[in-house]
């Protein structure tokens, strides 16, 4: 994948297709947060959310998960936008996050929980790394639009598609996430949710 595909025309596109939606994701993942937290941000993908909460929140640890080849590209461009001290680089699955149980204050995801077979398997293990009070955010492209319906076909049995919203308040609920609240914006869907504190 080229850098003018992540960085260039095709990404500028998608920005502008889902600027409402990637403005409401940040703000949910950064609200309250202040000081040395710890963010994770699976998916990472480019860095796009990487880079704008790590702009955001000067002394947060971001660590980005995915893949080899997605993480070195991430990591040339952090070291351009000179963020390399404040990215973790971790290359695992959103199966298996391999970090600490209760490691974490904000998990986030956007665009991957529709590619995912086993999507309640991930949301499972970004709670699982959350510390208590600790929060969920996943971002994805809506089910019931018609943008999400070709997206869900072009995807077809091997992932799960876009998402409607009772379908991503159910994941979140049986996932054991307190405090859910899914909103859509534009052609995006979010889900947020707390990981409950011990009494």
């Amino acid at each position: 994948m080229s850098a003018w595909f992540v960085y260039g025309p095709p990404a500028k596109l998608q920005a502008g297709l889902f600027r409402d939606r990637d403005s409401r994701v940040i703000d949910a993942a950064t609200a309250g947060l202040e000081g040395r937290v710890t963010v994770l941000d699976v998916g990472a993908g480019w860095g796009f959310l990487s880079f704008t909460i790590a702009e955001r929140l000067r002394d947060a640890r971001i660590i980005c998960l995915d893949s080899e080849f997605m993480l070195r590209r991430l990591c040339q461009e952090a070291e351009k936008r000179g963020l390399s001290d404040r990215l973790q680089p971790l290359e695992a699955s959103a199966y298996q996050i391999k970090l600490d149980e209760d490691s974490v204050d904000v998990a986030v995801c956007q665009d991957v929980f529709h590619e995912l077979k086993r999507p309640a398997e991930a949301l499972n293990e970004m709670v699982r790394v959350l510390r208590p009070g600790g929060r969920a955010v996943v971002a994805d492209m809506r089910g019931d639009t018609l943008f999400g319906r070709l997206n869900g076909a072009h995807h077809g049995r091997g992932s799960h598609g876009s998402w409607r919203p009772q379908e991503l308040e159910d994941l979140f609920r049986s996932a054991g996430l307190q405090d859910v609240r899914v909103t859509t914006a534009g052609l995006g869907i979010i889900g947020v949710g707390v990981k409950e504190a011990p009494a």
